[in-house]
């Protein structure tokens, strides 16, 4: 089985708990954020070949990733007889969770907000979704994954989710 935890600012700790008759002798973690096709492979150390919990704390004050994504992750154990076995590739959420938030959405955009009520989450979900359709319309183009919008209340609380020493502006993550 496994399973992601996260720990909003500091990080995320993918961890794998399984069974296996063979010591194990090498654990890889790979992972990657929704829509990246690049695939960072951690190799996590093993300290007993018959351990069978394992592991990895990925420190995203050093490894930024800016929140409201989600990470895909997959765990490959290799026995000392060289054989491996893949776990399924699974999702975790990387949310700020110093804020209690609700979400409205269409089938092309979602908002999340924790602040300035319902009416003020919908304006900005039907000014998303107007431009939304005008972009599929003008170009012809499909959205081939919703559009997610994370609506802060203020400067203060966005900066909180700034990687430490950026840059005092920001625009956003495609």
């Amino acid at each position: 089985s496994t399973e992601a935890t996260a720990d909003f600012p500091l990080g995320i700790t993918f961890s794998v708990e399984f069974e296996s008759d063979e010591p194990i002798g090498r654990a890889e973690l790979f992972y990657t954020s929704d829509g990246d096709e690049s695939l960072r492979l951690v190799t996590v150390p093993v300290p007993d070949p018959t351990t069978r919990t394992l592991s990895y704390f990925l420190d995203l004050q050093i490894y930024y990733f800016p929140p409201g994504i989600d990470f895909l992750f997959q765990w490959r154990l290799t026995g000392e007889n060289g054989l491996s076995i893949d776990s399924e590739q699974m999702r975790a959420p990387w949310i700020d969770t110093r804020f209690e938030w609700t979400t409205i959405q269409t089938e092309d955009v979602q908002v999340a907000s924790y602040s300035g009520g319902e009416e003020f989450a919908q304006r900005i979900l039907d000014s998303a979704q107007l431009a939304v359709d005008k972009i599929q319309n003008d170009l012809g183009a499909e959205l081939d994954q919703q559009v997610r919008i994370w609506a802060y209340a203020n400067t203060d609380d966005f900066a909180g989710t700034k990687a430490p020493n950026s840059e005092e502006w920001s625009v956003g993550m495609a």
